[in-house]
């Protein structure tokens, strides 16, 4: 509980969970952090039911029709969440209709201001990698 008690105390407790974190790959240990122990118990649990299962059991499902892909691909970008990615493809049908869209068409859709429109135009045109000026 000492080890406890002087976490809570910390006004910064990144930096000693980053230590610990550090150790735990050194050692070859699994690093469970809780806010209870009740929560501990619930995630030991969890772990020892899982632990001679396919990670395949725990894994997200992923739907398979290429419009839930569609979806789960546009809300990857930054203040996109599913309605909007809804509204996109049905003001625009297709992916490519939305890439070809200006920011002021994308403005038009219910629920896409100005900034939302900007970073999605803005994130449809952005390199796939950086690359250097030598």
């Amino acid at each position: 509980m000492g080890y406890e008690t002087e976490m809570n105390n910390l006004a910064e407790p990144n930096p000693p969970l980053k230590d610990l974190s550090a150790i735990s790959i050194l050692a070859d240990c699994t690093l469970m952090v809780s806010w209870s122990p009740e929560e501990a118990g619930t995630y030991l649990e969890t772990y020892k039911m899982f632990e001679n299962k396919s990670a395949d059991l725990i894994k997200e499902k992923q739907d398979s029709d290429h419009y839930s892909q569609l979806i789960d691909c546009l809300t990857t970008i930054r203040s996109i969440n599913k309605t909007d990615a809804m509204v996109l493809l049905s003001n625009f049908k297709t992916l490519k209709g939305i890439i070809q869209a200006s920011v002021e068409d994308l403005t038009q859709c219910p629920g896409m201001g100005p900034l939302k429109a900007k970073r999605l135009y803005d994130a449809l045109r952005k390199p796939f990698k950086n690359t250097k000026n030598s």
